[in-house]
């Protein structure tokens, strides 16, 4: 089973999206920025919510979207980057580590993603592409990759 949970903090607003470009898109397009887990688990789902919420995030900063669909409704598109398998991700090795040490945890982790997820938004609905993102965002030597609408 997988269960997918989606960080949002709960006192960041939508940010200007030239701070994340190296030539400021024409428009006015703004940006939500979130972290992204998909877990593979073999055992209890109920146990592996607890340990997101407990582990993961927190009740005063964080809200917390479990699920396939977006967290926010009405981006012209998101991206969604991380590390490669091959590349060494310490968030991911620390996460891991400190599941090991559990003595019960109630679930298996079989496999562990961590993406950052961009939420583009076109507020005049001029068309922005995504192309401009992948390129000034994404190490193609160390990260992978994907642009969904």
């Amino acid at each position: 089973m997988q269960l997918k949970a989606e960080l949002i903090g709960k006192f960041e607003d939508a940010g200007d999206c030239a701070k994340l470009l190296y030539v400021p898109p024409e428009g006015a397009n703004t940006f939500r920025r979130t972290r992204r887990y998909e877990i593979d688990i073999e055992g209890s789902e109920d146990a592996v919510r607890a340990f997101v919420n407990e582990v993961l995030g927190d009740d005063v900063s964080h809200e917390i979207h479990f699920g396939d669909e977006p967290a926010f409704e009405g981006a012209a598109f998101h991206l969604d980057y991380g590390m490669k398998p091959t590349a060494l991700d310490h968030e991911k090795e620390t996460i891991l580590a400190y599941y090991s040490e559990l003595e019960d945890p109630g679930f298996q982790v079989t496999s562990l993603k961590i993406t950052t997820r961009l939420y583009i938004f076109d507020k005049e609905q001029s068309g922005v592409s995504s192309v401009p993102f992948v390129r000034d965002i994404v190490n193609p030597a160390i990260h992978i990759w994907e642009v969904s609408s």
